[in-house]
């Protein structure tokens, strides 16, 4: 159940399957109510699993980015709990490999050397990386406003949707 379902609003479900054999894995039912035309509305969509490879289609890219997105998330609200904690050495080898990770996607899959996204989020840990290694970080009001400002980039790499379907 996903309350408040917005005009405009993006909602993800990313759901990992495996299947042993080709055919029919999942339908799926959206029932809503829409308030401007005051009816109740429902969607529905099938997928299934064709013979042979696995094609990579339009929306691998949007699975991938949010799989992305929520990975950023999850190990930038852990740097700033070990940051929180004084646990600045790993803090910094987690923000290095965040740095690695979105270095490598951009030169490893067709495209997204050129996505702003990424390389936002590049940038970002890079600042991160400079910050944690500054004698700044030292004091502790200066490392508490990191650890804050750790915490709203994770929250907002959480909600942020991927939308952009090539």
């Amino acid at each position: 159940v996903i309350p408040n379902y917005f005009a405009g609003d993006s909602h993800v479900v990313l759901l990992d399957l495996v299947a042993e054999q080709p055919g029919p894995l999942a339908d799926v039912t959206v029932r809503y109510k829409d308030v401007v035309q005051l009816k109740n509305g429902v969607v529905e969509a099938s997928l299934s699993l064709g013979e042979g490879p696995a094609k990579v289609g339009p929306l691998s890219r949007n699975v991938l980015k949010n799989l992305v997105n929520w990975e950023l998330s999850r190990n930038l609200r852990q740097t700033g709990s070990l940051l929180d904690s004084g646990e600045l050495d790993q803090a910094h080898a987690t923000l290095l490999r965040l740095h690695s990770l979105v270095q490598g996607l951009r030169l490893e899959i067709a495209g997204w050397a050129s996505d702003a996204g990424l390389a936002t989020d590049q940038a970002l840990l890079m600042d991160y990386l400079k910050a944690i290694v500054s004698p700044l970080v030292n004091d502790r009001t200066q490392r508490l406003y990191l650890t804050d400002s750790l915490q709203v980039a994770a929250f907002r790499k959480l909600h942020e949707t991927v939308e952009d379907v090539r």
